[in-house]
């Protein structure tokens, strides 16, 4: 199936839209491998993007939301739990894996 911006999907749909298990490629190179509802990344998936940050974990309606892990391109992380595409609890690692920070509530500790 191609998509409006170019890219393309090959899974499951219902109604002319991702829906269930499948693989979406879009135009700028970006890639999602997970669950779609409604045309959206929804469940368990992972995105990489074209710069090699990558996020693996939970998806509502498209967005990063529930517990999940972002992996930058320069190998640097956080994981914990995200809500609309943002961090809220959780840790950032350096890349040798030592605590950067933590996350409460959306703020630095």
């Amino acid at each position: 199936m191609i998509l409006p911006d170019g890219g393309k999907y090959v899974g499951e749909s219902k109604n002319e839209e991702p829906d269930g298990q499948g693989i979406m490629t879009l135009s700028d190179g970006g890639k999602y491998v997970g669950e779609f509802k409604n045309g959206k990344p929804n469940g368990q998936g992972t995105m990489t993007l074209p710069d090699g940050t990558k996020y693996i974990g939970e998806w509502k309606d498209g967005k990063p939301n529930g517990q999940g892990t972002e992996i930058t391109n320069d190998e640097s992380k956080f994981v914990g739990e995200f809500k609309d595409d943002s961090f809220v609890n959780g840790t950032f690692y350096d890349k040798g894996g030592n605590i950067k920070s933590k996350m409460l509530n959306g703020k630095i500790q």
